[in-house]
């Protein structure tokens, strides 16, 4: 429709108003912001070559495209703010001069642009949303699932019931045609496009005031942030956007914060995983994905959950553990230089522990380029448990050095020598041993305090 010769753009918009004059066709185009925007933003940029090259033909069934939408009462409400200034003046008089039938669709559509659904200047939506529990949260999937009451409310002057106290439920038909805010989750993960959509649930309304409800689960994307973990704490929300498109609907949100300043999170269940610091309901900034937020015709807002990690089951878990393996390790240092077997199998025991230990705790994770505090933990154990087989290679080693230079003597020498040789050699050996009993738990302790002093500020501030 953008290009080609006059012919083809005439048949493709042919095509366009026969799908828009089926109800099925316009319900479609008219459900989300997208497809909406779409062709109204085609449609806009054929006027703008309609202006510069006039065709009467390719013109009639753009504007009866125009004038099919407006029957949409979303639709409508977009087209006040995106119809194109030269379908508002007098810019094709002289190619329309001519033509009734589309003079009188082009009256006809600055009409229906023209009135106001209800005439009632602000149409204030009530929004509650209840939050019953946090089912999952997940450091592996990045999700946060909750379930949720949702319930909306807002005046329509069209209709009227004669008996206040009485509930009806509105029909489908009339429901396609009716206003109703148009509101949608941005980031979640598997829900519907958008939030009040008559075609899944119905519409009840008393006294000129419509209700929307319901309750369900609703999966939301959350990005970790892992650099602490476990001692992180995690930031997620449930970013709701409502396009503005005639400026004059609003959502009180003072309600909401107060209710959530109120709120008592003991309640709340949640996996024991994670603790419940706070929740806030805040006002954030739209970003420009679709025509009604380039146009600055939308507000967006948030409700932001700050979970703490629970430390002890990771405490008893990870790091005692950790701390005991390590410790286990020193043990070689008691035991003579000849017992290579038990010194070795210690080491090793302790390496391989330490490794399973953590390919335990990563499968849990997900795979991030991140360095967490965990990794800094557990490769500083690592190093330590590796630390004490080098340790035992390098007494073995000078043990055998002092072997050798003892037999490059002359027998003799060897024969005077004996006594003093072993007990020399035995003396270096229980050195090393001795040294290493010291510096290994003054290394491994110093790490240990100024792992948690560091964690412990960062947590902190």
């Amino acid at each position: 429709m953008e290009s080609g010769s006059e012919l083809s753009k005439t048949v493709a918009t042919f095509i366009l108003q026969k799908i828009l004059l089926d109800e099925t066709g316009l319900s479609y185009i008219c459900q989300t912001y997208e497809r909406f925007s779409h062709v109204a933003m085609i449609l806009g940029k054929m006027v703008l070559s309609l202006a510069k090259e006039q065709s009467a033909r390719l013109l009639k069934h753009v504007v009866r495209c125009y004038l099919r939408l407006s029957d949409n009462p979303r639709a409508r409400e977009a087209l006040r703010q995106c119809l194109p200034d030269q379908l508002r003046d007098n810019t094709f008089a002289n190619c329309l001069k001519d033509d009734k039938s589309t003079n009188h669709w082009l009256t006809t559509l600055h009409k229906n642009l023209e009135t106001n659904p209800g005439n009632d200047p602000r149409v204030s939506v009530k929004w509650q949303l209840k939050i019953k529990g946090i089912l999952i949260l997940s450091s592996r999937d990045m999700e946060l699932t909750v379930d949720m009451h949702l319930i909306t409310t807002w005046l329509d002057n069209q209709l009227k019931n004669k008996n206040a106290d009485e509930y009806k439920i509105l029909p489908k038909k009339l429901t396609n045609k009716m206003f109703f805010p148009l509101l949608e989750f941005t980031n979640c993960k598997v829900c519907a496009e958008i939030v009040i959509d008559p075609t899944r649930r119905d519409l009840i309304f008393a006294e000129s005031r419509i209700w929307y409800s319901f309750r369900e689960k609703v999966s939301f994307n959350c990005i970790f942030d892992l650099s602490l973990y476990p001692f992180d704490v995690q930031i997620c929300s449930i970013d709701i956007l409502h396009s503005e498109v005639h400026g004059d609907v609003k959502i009180p949100l003072e309600d909401e914060k107060k209710v959530y300043n109120n709120f008592d999170l003991e309640k709340l269940t949640m996996p024991s995983e994670f603790k419940l610091r706070k929740i806030e309901v805040v006002e954030i900034n739209c970003t420009a994905d679709s025509y009604f937020q380039r146009k600055k015709r939308s507000f967006c807002f948030s409700y932001v959950f700050t979970f703490e990690r629970t430390i002890l089951q990771h405490v008893l878990i990870i790091f005692l553990p950790s701390i005991l393996i390590v410790m286990l390790s020193w043990i070689s240092f008691w035991l003579d230089v000849d017992l290579a077997a038990p010194r070795v199998a210690l080491g090793q025991t302790s390496l391989l522990s330490l490794a399973a230990q953590f390919n335990s705790v990563q499968n849990g994770l997900p795979p991030v380029s991140t360095v967490k505090a965990l990794d800094v933990w557990m490769f500083a154990c690592i190093f330590m448990a590796f630390s004490s087989i080098l340790e035992y290679a390098i007494a073995y080693n000078f043990k055998k050095h002092q072997h050798q230079q003892l037999f490059s003597n002359t027998a003799g020498s060897i024969i005077k020598m004996k006594n003093s040789h072993d007990s020399s050699n035995q003396c270096c050996n229980t050195s090393i041993d001795f040294w290493a009993k010291i510096i290994f738990p003054t290394i491994f302790f110093s790490f240990i305090i100024t792992f948690w002093v560091i964690l412990y500020f960062t947590n902190t501030f």
